[in-house]
């Protein structure tokens, strides 16, 4: 029976060897000539104000927006927030995802930064190792030392921790009160183990199914890989280039974790939503922070007395992690969190080291099969064909060597072209997508039909050594199908047995768009939707999706 707590997630928080993370403020660079940015404060700047811009990790977002706009309020009258009589004045540097403006995640907040299409005075990255990456980043980009302070201040901590529903958690032994084997290692064996849940009494929940942000991209996703690899070498500081390889207790620790995997992406809080809306049958658990789950949490229950601002966040004292317990703190059983947790502090690699976990997870992660639906009718001509082409290309370009990918442009007919390991067709596909021109109708639904037979096929075959995928872009109606949506909606609608399916993001390109109809799908197949205008967006947005896999 599905668990009907709504929306409630339990942090195993502290009862798994995980990283305890940092907020950090480290001052950078003048702001640009007018010190403006993306993020759009609740008040205007006075006309004779000094404005300066921060660019801050997501997890900060709620409490970050609250005291910017109490600074931005307070500077306009107290001396002590002004500068020769004028008032400092905060501007928030967002990024845009999914057509909304967003806090930055910390990996696009360095490439950013780095490549100046953003120019912060403060850089505030989840965690030390980025300021770290940004350092060595720029440079060798600018050849200059971006930071203008040898003072990098921790704010605050959170932990990183797997979040899980309560019934996984107490299958686990690790709720209310963590047992012995509440660890990274039983993890792994549940990752590994051919009767899954069945191990731990509950054969119903089938195999452990697992999600955690894309590494390099996500900063919970890497720390949670390193976090993995440094188990596996019971090392808890001083790792080195030498320790990680992807053969040794590294590698294949990570490698048994990946067969769990049935979700990735750019955001942990994305895949809570997707936990909490997808349920313990899709979902079991997710690596994200512990201040999350407990915002996930709080936000099903009642309200409670306000706290300090920070502890508000369910967040700890940065040099005082067991100090919880005061204050009207949320860190407590009733959101998911325990104060008494045994934190693990694992010290952080260089960048160098970081950069060859990366490499390694690369190797061993498990891959992916993907078939890429492309419409390429009439409409499709000029611009729009120009721009998802170079899309497309981008797409190709950023999967993995052995991840398996299908081409399959459309019109009124279906033309599947290359297909097969990235490493051995990739060059072709990239020719034949440049090849690719507009005409015709728009057969939508039998496009994506015709892939998703294609890929259950090949999963007759694999199984779930690989995860499936089908991305596809339209930018008009169905005009042209043998089959409807309906059709389409109760073949793509995941089984009780196969509850993870195959997941399909679809793009949007352009006003004239079905939006609703690719919406449909999307959502049918535990996938994004995707609107994009212009060839820099569809860029981005192939990009994105890489990260899915």
């Amino acid at each position: 029976m599905a668990e009907r707590r709504p929306y409630w997630l339990w942090g195993a928080a502290a009862l798994l060897a995980l990283f305890v993370v940092g907020a950090l403020i480290s001052p950078i660079l003048a702001p640009g000539p007018d010190g403006s940015g993306d993020g759009t404060p609740t008040l205007a700047a006075p006309p004779n104000a000094i404005s300066i811009s921060i660019v801050s990790s997501n997890t900060k977002q709620t409490w970050l927006h609250q005291a910017v706009d109490a600074f931005n309020a307070a500077s306009q009258s107290e001396a002590k927030l002004q500068l020769d009589g004028k008032p400092i004045f905060v501007v928030i540097l967002q990024e845009e995802i999914d057509g909304k403006k967003v806090d930055y995640r910390s990996g696009t907040m360095v490439s950013d930064t780095v490549s100046r299409k953003i120019e912060p005075t403060v850089l505030s990255p989840g965690e030390e190792s980025w300021i770290l990456k940004f350092e060595k980043e720029w440079q060798a980009a600018q050849g200059t030392d971006p930071v203008k302070s040898g003072d990098i201040p921790v704010l605050v901590r959170t932990p990183l921790v797997v979040a899980m529903w309560e019934s996984r958690a107490k299958a686990l032994g690790c709720w209310p009160t963590p047992g012995p084997d509440c660890t990274w290692t039983t993890l792994r064996s549940l990752a590994t183990s051919p009767n899954g849940w069945g191990a731990y009494g509950n054969p119903q929940w089938r195999k452990f199914k697992f999600g955690y942000g894309y590494f390099g991209e996500s900063n919970s996703g890497t720390l949670g890989v390193i976090s993995m690899c440094m188990t596996a070498l019971g090392r808890t500081e001083g790792l080195t280039i030498g320790d990680v390889e992807p053969t040794n207790a590294c590698g294949t620790f990570v490698n048994d974790v990946e067969k769990a995997k049935v979700h990735s992406g750019k955001s942990d809080l994305w895949l809570l939503e997707k936990m909490v809306t997808g349920g313990p049958e899709y979902l079991d658990a997710v690596i994200t922070y512990e201040s999350n789950v407990i915002a996930t949490n709080r936000s099903s229950a009642d309200s409670m007395r306000e706290p300090p601002a920070t502890m508000a966040a369910g967040w700890r004292p940065w040099n005082r992690l067991d100090e919880v317990t005061s204050g009207g703190s949320p860190i407590e059983p009733a959101y998911g969190a325990n104060p008494q947790a045994r934190l693990v502090a694992l010290q952080v690699p260089a960048t160098l080291v970081i950069d060859r976990i990366g490499e390694v997870w690369h190797q061993v992660k498990k891959h992916a099969v993907i078939a890429i639906v492309f419409d390429k009718s009439g409409s499709m001509s000029g611009g729009k064909i120009t721009a998802a082409v170079k899309g497309a290309q981008e797409f190709v370009n950023r999967m993995d060597g052995q991840d398996w990918l299908l081409w399959l442009p459309f019109d009124d007919g279906i033309y599947p072209g290359a297909s097969g390991l990235k490493s051995e067709v990739g060059e072709r596909l990239v020719q034949q997508i440049a090849s690719t021109s507009a005409d015709g109708g728009t057969s939508l639904y039998d496009a994506i039909l015709y892939a998703y037979d294609e890929l259950q096929e090949m999963r007759q075959t694999s199984g779930d050594t690989v995860r499936y995928g089908i991305v596809v872009l339209s930018d008009g109606q169905d005009t042209s199908s043998t089959r409807t949506l309906t059709i389409l909606e109760a073949a793509l609608q995941p089984s009780e047995k196969d509850p993870t399916g195959i997941q399909i993001h679809t793009i949007a390109i352009g006003d004239d768009a079905d939006e609703q109809v690719l919406k449909k799908i999307a959502a049918a197949a535990h996938g994004r939707y995707w609107k994009t205008e212009n060839e820099t967006q569809i860029v981005a947005v192939y990009r994105d999706i890489a990260a899915h896999y």
